[in-house]
């Protein structure tokens, strides 16, 4: 049985394979393997392999649809990750090296050797039959079961999350270079997304707090959309429904200039639909943004847009708390946003939001992580307990507000303050 300071190295290692064989491979396709370039990653390579073979006894990288395993366990990707794997994804379908076993300890000359032979089936016609004759004494190269394996459930929620977040970038990126745009990646997207957010809200709730990019229009088109999907499922709407309101929330400020000028996102689209019908009902609800008298789907787009805007950017940059976002938005119903629409975001929220960094009444803090439908008060989530109020680590321990007798929130607070990751918490 392997120790929990073993369980961290094998977590690492397994990480740095995966990283530096795709930085690897994608490198030697690109430079002579006699170029500098190709030194550190597969140094890092033979590090990582040999300290898991002395753990584990095993070494192995599977390459599955989009994912990765690590000795038949699926490594938690992020959006760096995610990107490496998509860009392999031709060269190793096309070679069908999908599996990759490092049967023993190796050095930097067994593993510039493995480079060697897969570029040159690159080269080949036949480039799949060419690996399959090597012999290579402590490296297999093969290919696997294709099928998706299944995942436990926050994996797929940060899979969905991660996968809509690099379709939207690649939307934005794609109309900031004023090149041809796709849609329907996102509408696929969208729609997976919608069937997680179903199954676990309160974990998505908790994805949409991961650190923003310096370019942060794709995060706040996606957050908006997990918000909308929320309010959504709130209100038991059909899952058809809820992918195209998520659909239209994504697409609803395409302003990557930040002109303030809401007609150069309609201008955007109505470049990218040319005419399409579809188009043209999506892009007439996106004109009634902000108009108390708007289409539906545009008021609820509305208020889920704000209160991203406010507990990501805020004002001047710094984010505003999620309670007091939503005491804002509550100020300004029936005025500036749809009364139903924030009383439906206050319902599903709470008083102190899911993702919210809180002090409970005995001065330990936490995170908010969930708000049962079982007609609680509002102010009485579940709280993921994480440092006592002496500043020890209290475990961490779920505590439901509603059945702790006099345990309260007493405010909420900034996760940096206490040195939270609000992310790390739900997936842990």
């Amino acid at each position: 049985m392997t120790t929990q300071r073993e369980n961290v190295s094998i977590a690492q290692f397994s990480r740095e394979m995966a990283r530096s064989y795709l930085v690897l491979i994608k490198t030697g396709l690109l430079h002579d393997l006699e170029n500098k370039a190709l030194e550190q990653p597969a140094s890092r390579l033979v590090n990582a392999v040999n300290c898991l073979l002395s753990i584990t006894k095993k070494a192995k990288i599977q390459v599955i649809g989009d994912l990765i395993y690590i000795n038949e366990t699926p490594l938690p990707m992020d959006d760096l990750l995610f990107e490496q794997v998509r860009k392999m994804q031709k060269l190793t379908s096309v070679l069908k090296i999908r599996e990759i076993n490092f049967t023993e300890a190796v050095q930097e000359e067994d593993i510039m050797e493995m480079v060697e032979h897969i570029k040159i089936a690159s080269t080949k016609p036949d480039g799949a039959d060419y690996i399959q004759t090597l012999d290579l004494k402590k490296v297999l190269l093969t290919d696997c079961d294709q099928e998706r394996r299944e995942l436990p459930q926050k994996q797929q929620s940060l899979h969905a999350y991660i996968v809509a977040l690099l379709t939207v970038k690649e939307l934005v990126s794609r109309i900031e270079d004023d090149k041809p745009s796709r849609l329907a990646p996102v509408k696929r997207a969208m729609q997976h997304l919608v069937s997680m957010t179903y199954v676990s809200p309160a974990l998505m709730l908790g994805l949409i707090r991961m650190p923003r990019y310096k370019n942060r229009l794709f995060s706040h088109l996606l957050n908006t959309a997990v918000i909308a999907i929320i309010l959504c499922e709130k209100m038991q709407a059909d899952k058809n429904v809820a992918a195209n309101i998520a659909f239209t929330a994504t697409l609803h400020n395409l302003d990557w200039q930040e002109t303030g000028d809401k007609f150069s996102t309609i201008r955007e689209l109505l470049r990218i639909y040319k005419g399409d019908r579809h188009g043209q009902e999506r892009i007439a609800v996106l004109n009634q943004l902000g108009k108390l008298d708007g289409a539906p789907a545009a008021r609820l787009i509305s208020v889920a847009a704000e209160y991203e805007r406010m507990t990501s950017v805020g004002d001047d940059g710094v984010p505003i708390p999620p309670d007091e976002a939503l005491r804002r938005l509550e100020a300004g119903a029936n005025v500036t946003y749809d009364g139903a629409v924030v009383q439906l975001l206050a319902t599903a929220m709470g008083v102190y939001p899911v993702g919210s960094a809180v002090e409970l009444a005995d001065g330990s803090f936490g995170v908010v992580i969930e708000l049962p439908d079982d007609g609680r008060p509002t102010n009485l989530p579940i709280v993921k307990q994480l440092k006592l109020s002496d500043g020890r680590s209290a475990g961490p321990r779920t505590i439901d507000l509603y059945h702790a007798k006099g345990m309260t929130v007493l405010r909420s607070i900034k996760p940096e303050e206490m040195n939270f990751n609000v992310t790390s918490v739900f997936l842990a």
